[in-house]
């Protein structure tokens, strides 16, 4: 029997250190790291959509001549691209794993407040940080979307012209590339605000 009491009183004993020695405000940071590798991935993807439209651009320049050359710098920047907007779509995921955990146990703990003004105070501060993520998540979401199909355009592109490298063939592509244009454009204007967004929510959990 006091073996059996000594047990529970170690294992209560290491609960409660454990306990003490956790702090939201560690979680919060590793949520904001998170999300500061998300912008890290958004500039990223911005810089190599930025070079894979440049060389499109080279591509369909006159006079159409060196055109296998100009061919393999597109597409190099298109795998370019494709890799970055994988990485975004790693680091939202990562960002929002990390921010389910840390709301979910901020949720959680407050069921141990026994003063009713101070838990109030925690459930606003939690639904405050929670909507300003729900926000970026917003943002960068549907910055990614936007940067897959841009992605998917410029590899169909890319594989037509793999087959067809003529002068003529690539001056007909010139209509294909306004879309791809307008995309490019779209992604531009989505950038600083995803960013900013971002960055809000980063700052909201931030010890920083």
């Amino acid at each position: 029997m006091r073996t059996r009491a000594a047990a529970f009183a170690t294992l209560a004993a290491a609960v409660l250190v454990a306990a003490c020695s956790s702090r939201g405000y560690e979680s919060s940071g590793d949520v904001a790291s998170a999300m500061k590798n998300s912008i890290a991935s958004v500039e990223a993807f911005s810089a190599k959509r930025e070079t894979a439209f440049e060389a499109l651009n080279a591509l369909l320049a006159e006079p159409a001549a060196g055109l296998p050359a100009r061919f393999e710098s597109l597409s190099a920047a298109v795998d370019g691209v494709a890799a970055a907007e994988k990485s975004m779509e790693s680091a939202i995921a990562d960002m929002k794993s990390a921010a389910e955990a840390r709301f979910s146990d901020w949720k959680a703990g407050e069921a141990a407040y026994t003063d009713a003004s101070i838990k109030a105070r925690s459930e606003m501060r939690r639904a405050q940080a929670e909507e300003v993520f729900r926000k970026a998540v917003a943002s960068i979401g549907a910055m990614d979307q936007q940067a897959k199909g841009f992605v998917t355009y410029l590899s169909d592109l890319r594989m037509l012209l793999s087959n067809d490298l003529t002068p003529a063939a690539v001056r007909s592509s010139e209509d294909l590339a306004r879309n791809a244009k307008a995309s490019n454009g779209r992604l531009h204007s989505l950038t600083q605000p995803t960013v900013a967004d971002l960055r809000a929510a980063a700052d909201a959990l931030s010890t920083q």
